[in-house]
């Protein structure tokens, strides 16, 4: 992938935070900069299926100033709203991120695995949540990445 710097706001002890780039009023789940001074700017948000369309919506409401400000300082900015189902369902209007995996240098066997894992790991955490209603919380090795 080139010398792309990756902020990622799931473990700050491995990747810088988003923050860095956005400043503390937004916060996406990835950014990938890229040498080129190109930025992909990349938010997950998981729900019910019956709400995929509320979520996507709602998240690219809530990012549309940020990533308008972003225009201003890189040459170009992509933004990817990957709006999944609890059971991994990925919204229709989200399908763009195995393009833009590609875009930024990885290679298909890479991003089908990577979308691959963001499913499993959706399902996983939806049975998770099933069983642990009313009952202390964990951190279970089958959540790990």
């Amino acid at each position: 992938m080139g010398n792309h710097k990756i902020y990622c706001d799931c473990d700050l002890n491995t990747f810088k935070s988003p923050c860095i780039i956005t400043g503390n009023s937004f916060r996406p789940d990835l950014i990938v900069e890229m040498s080129t001074r190109h930025l992909v700017v990349i938010e997950l948000t998981v729900g019910y299926e019956t709400n995929l369309e509320k979520n996507y919506v709602r998240k690219k409401e809530k990012y549309k100033i940020l990533i308008d400000n972003l225009k201003d300082k890189y040459c170009s900015v992509k933004y990817v709203n990957l709006s999944m189902g609890s059971i991994g369902t990925i919204f229709k209007e989200s399908r763009t991120i195995e393009n833009t995996f590609h875009a930024i240098g990885m290679e298909e066997h890479v991003y089908a695995y990577l979308v691959k894992r963001i499913i499993e790991i959706c399902i996983r955490s939806t049975y998770y949540i099933f069983c642990k209603r009313g009952k202390d919380w964990e951190n279970p090795d089958s959540l790990t990445w």
